[in-house]
């Protein structure tokens, strides 16, 4: 045997000696026990959207290792609230949106915005909130995300009759999902992310009263968490 067939037989008896090694120590890829499930329990997932803003099923992906360590199951959530922490309405004023929604049925991208409020802070340093008294609202999200990338994303809160009447329009035109977390059964339960597009038109009565929308193009935050 020449000296270079030597030197490979040995450097081939030293690689599989190697990998026989990381194989045992590392368990063959195999197993995860506890850890797993705990891991489970708040699974924390980056850029990943939700199909759609109420999703109608699980999309868990974990499966346990015995019946003991199983987690419970938990239903699908059926509504969210989405925050708007800050955005700047027609006027410059400093406005903070809040929408609770619920779907209209299991697996519909549409339904009711059965709570709204809206917090203004004027350009003085003056703070105005008013919250819904009604359900009068609705929200539709008719594409379906891929990856972190949602779509076509509307909700509108009108009640505008009385003194204290306000009105939030927002259409998220594309929101990207930075940090996604997880129930132990694969269901959303909060993700937070930026809009890329979108517009939003605000009027609260004896402060605000255009109709002019404002476009939302520069990274304002969304929190989304279900229920």
């Amino acid at each position: 045997m020449n000296t270079l067939s030597h030197f490979r037989c040995v450097f081939n008896s030293l690689l599989l000696t190697t990998f026989i090694l990381v194989q045992t120590s590392c368990g063959g890829g195999g197993g995860g026990g506890s850890e797993a499930t705990a891991d489970a329990n708040a699974e924390q997932s980056e850029g990943k959207a939700p199909l759609t803003l109420i999703p109608g099923n699980s999309s868990a992906t974990y499966t346990p290792q015995n019946e003991l360590s199983a987690p419970a199951a938990t239903p699908a959530p059926t509504g969210c609230t989405i925050t708007i922490p800050s955005l700047t309405d027609a006027n410059d004023n400093e406005c903070q949106i809040s929408f609770t929604c619920k779907v209209a049925a299991l697996g519909e991208p549409a339904g009711f915005i059965t709570a709204c409020s809206l917090t203004i802070r004027d350009k003085s340093g003056t703070i105005f909130t008013r919250n819904s008294s009604v359900t009068d609202g609705e929200w539709f999200n008719n594409t379906y995300s891929v990856g972190d990338t949602m779509k076509n994303l509307y909700m509108l809160y009108e009640d505008t009759d009385s003194a204290d009447g306000f009105k939030v329009e927002v259409r998220i035109d594309q929101l990207t999902v930075l940090n996604r977390t997880d129930d132990s059964s694969g269901n959303i339960l909060r993700f937070n992310g930026n809009i890329n597009s979108g517009k939003a038109n605000i009027i609260m009565n004896g402060v605000t009263s255009n109709e002019r929308f404002v476009t939302l193009g520069n990274n304002v935050e969304v929190i989304v968490e279900y229920h």
